[in-house]
């Protein structure tokens, strides 16, 4: 069973408990979705499903609060920039901090998400040029193809100095 399937399923029964074969009544909807709502985890500190607590910023007219807190889609990856030939004076504005929307706009088709794992990995083969740690650029193209995408080499290469 899928972690919030178990949830809904306890919360379901309790309104069965409650309303019998009567679940489609208004009030039995409501008790189920206030219910679940309000469902708290096992160790009943957090709601279930509001963790962060966005719709009591909301409710509060804490409006910044909350655009902070919300995300679509959760994820940790950083975008990482590939310049090559064709964009190189938009890298270069980049670089110098000249931000503009038409300019991420034209960086868009250059750009690669990628988890913080990887991301680290690249850090770690110095990989990335860091730009006002806020973006980032991919420092050595040998790590990208332009039909396979962003190539990490080995992890079980280790990193060192030959002699």
């Amino acid at each position: 069973m899928l972690p919030y399937q178990q949830t809904n399923t306890d919360v379901a029964l309790e309104v069965i408990k409650k309303f019998g074969d009567k679940i489609y009544l208004p009030e039995a909807v409501k008790m189920y979705f206030d219910n679940l709502y309000y469902y708290r985890d096992i160790d009943k500190t957090h709601r279930v499903f509001d963790k962060k607590g966005i719709i009591m910023d909301l409710s509060q007219c804490n409006f910044a609060t909350a655009s902070k807190k919300f995300k679509m889609i959760e994820n940790d990856t950083k975008t990482i920039y590939i310049s090559v030939e064709e964009n190189k004076s938009d890298i270069n504005k980049l670089r110098k901090g000249e931000y503009s929307k038409d300019l991420f706009r034209n960086l868009q088709k250059y750009a690669v998400n990628v988890y913080d794992n990887k991301f680290k990995r690249l850090d770690e083969i110095c990989a990335i040029e860091y730009i006002d740690n806020s973006f980032y650029i991919l420092a050595d193209n040998k790590y990208y193809d332009r039909k396979m995408g962003l190539c990490l080499p080995e992890e079980k290469t280790g990193i060192g100095i030959f002699v």
